[in-house]
């Protein structure tokens, strides 16, 4: 293939509204792929979340006997008040509430409750995370097919930029070349 000076100089000129285009459609094939890898995620963890309990069988039975717990107590108070040193008066629901709130084994139960409750939370995020990290698992061939498609049309626009970049330089030193001046680099 023999260049001349003219159809260097016409390919430079051409140059930005290539380079331009190819951006421009990188940029879409971009979005693109990531609006498809969140219809897939939307897709995965709805399924996910229909097998996944709200809580643990750990935290449902401490949930349980917590709650058990602080009836018998409020229970106790309000009808013994001389457990209280409050004598035969009737303590108030704030009263209670605060007496109950102090309660050594209440903290301590509702201590891990929310120990359990952030180590369920945390590893929820953690599997929402790794979804991020591995191939796709739905079994939606349209979405699939699309991911693909997606994906492809990113790497061509990839590597149409790539070689627009690396062509400019030679594009360049082949005009300097051709023209016979002195090559001048342009950093």
């Amino acid at each position: 293939m023999t260049m001349t000076l003219a159809s260097l100089q016409s390919a430079l000129e051409e140059y930005p509204n290539r380079l331009q285009s190819a951006l421009i459609r990188r940029s879409r094939a971009e979005v693109a792929l990531k609006r498809i890898k969140e219809q897939i995620e939307e897709a995965e963890s709805k399924h996910d979340d229909d097998d996944e309990p709200d809580d643990t069988p750990d935290i449902q039975k401490l949930k349980v006997r917590y709650e058990q717990k602080r009836a018998q107590l409020e229970i106790k108070f309000k009808q013994n008040p001389d457990a209280l040193g409050m004598g035969t008066i009737k303590p108030t629901e704030g009263t209670v509430r605060a007496i109950l709130d102090a309660d050594e084994e209440l903290c301590t139960m509702k201590e891990r409750l929310i120990e359990l409750e952030n180590k369920r939370v945390e590893e929820r995020r953690l599997v929402r995370i790794s979804r991020f990290q591995r191939e796709p698992k739905t079994t939606d061939s349209r979405l699939m097919k699309q991911l693909w498609d997606a994906e492809a049309e990113k790497a061509n626009t990839d590597i149409e930029v790539e070689v627009l970049q690396e062509t400019l330089d030679t594009y360049r030193m082949l005009t300097v070349i051709l023209a016979n001046a002195k090559p001048t680099i342009n950093t």
